[in-house]
């Protein structure tokens, strides 16, 4: 995509200055599906509190609750096996509360996107970018989505989080044409 100058863009994805229609979007967002994750299949709730079990200490004391029960020493082994059972009854709420709360701050950082459709600027929820928007970035925001620049004024952007490198870099509009691009 680099390598194309602004108008070759608009044809390549069938796209304007004035942004996409909202037909075109709802056709493009079942052609490509919305631009998101995909997030592993939560597991049964039984599921997660039997995987408490599958520790190897929780294994040795399930162990020595057995070779105790069966040389006769009962209360033994029903001590182990209720501290076990209390560990991993710990465990597992633990983790679900876990979980809930990052789902919820999820749900509250949902990123937004400005957008330019129908020729206006709105904000859309990041997850219905199509192929084929003009996104509007200012100051501060994150990338949402997978983009090449059309316009630009002295835009650095912090790749961190992908490059691990700590200094903004600066962006350009211009077409490349080297082969290797680094």
């Amino acid at each position: 995509m680099h390598r194309k100058t602004e108008q070759q863009l608009f044809h390549l994805f069938k796209t304007r200055g004035g942004g996409l229609s909202e037909q075109e979007v709802k056709i493009r967002l079942k052609e490509h599906g919305p631009n998101s994750f995909i997030t592993k299949k939560k597991k049964p709730l039984i599921i997660s509190f039997l995987e408490e079990f599958t520790d190897l200490m929780v294994i040795i004391l399930i162990i020595a609750a057995l070779i105790a029960g069966i040389a006769g020493e009962k209360t033994d082994a029903g001590v182990i096996l209720f501290i076990v059972i209390l560990n991993a009854t710990i465990g597992f709420f633990q983790k679900y509360k876990a979980e809930k709360a990052l789902e919820a701050l999820k749900s509250m950082l949902a990123p937004h996107a400005r957008v330019i459709r129908d020729g206006e600027t709105m904000e859309i929820p990041a997850s219905n970018l199509v192929p084929g928007d003009i996104i509007i970035l200012s100051e501060g925001d994150s990338v949402p989505a997978d983009s090449r620049l059309l316009e630009a004024n002295e835009l650095y952007i912090d790749e961190s989080a992908l490059t691990g490198e700590s200094i903004a870099v600066m962006k350009i509009t211009d077409t490349i044409n080297k082969k290797n691009c680094s």
